[in-house]
């Protein structure tokens, strides 16, 4: 079962957000704030984060996302987040994925499963049915 660390500065979207994505069978573990996300990537090594780029406690996401890849650069990141001026920092380009927050979870569910896939040991089966294509070295969602 695939571990997902999801931090959220949001409790409902963290407790919505674990329930949908336990139903997909993914062990969630959830952080409030950067120093716990920290501490649970360290000790858990998950499969793949979800963050938020607004959590509290560093100077914001992007820190924690810059000090989370110095840590382990295999693990995908996906930011779930509602600010899209960040789009502007160099260190928001290292994350694998930026989804839009939303309570329709269809397009984080889509990032979870490419990006899993994309870092399973073998082949991905109907891999062309995936909601994400590569375009250079950046994985853009497909339009429906």
């Amino acid at each position: 079962m695939p571990k997902i660390l999801l931090a959220d500065v949001d409790k409902n979207m963290r407790t919505f957000c674990r329930g949908e994505l336990d139903e997909e069978g993914y062990e969630i573990r959830t952080a409030a704030d950067a120093q716990e996300a920290l501490r649970q990537f360290r000790s858990d090594r998950p499969d793949l984060v979800i963050l938020d780029i607004r959590i509290p406690a560093l100077t914001d996401g992007l820190e924690l996302l810059s000090r989370m890849m110095s840590l382990d650069n295999r693990v995908p990141v996906i930011l779930f987040s509602t600010c899209s001026f960040y789009l502007d920092s160099f260190v928001s380009w290292s994350a694998d994925a930026l989804v839009p927050k939303s309570t329709d979870l269809s397009e984080l569910k889509g990032a979870i499963r490419y990006y899993l896939y994309r870092h399973a040991p073998q082949p991905v089966p109907n891999a062309s049915l995936l909601p994400w294509r590569r375009v250079g070295k950046y994985y853009v969602h497909r339009p429906s």
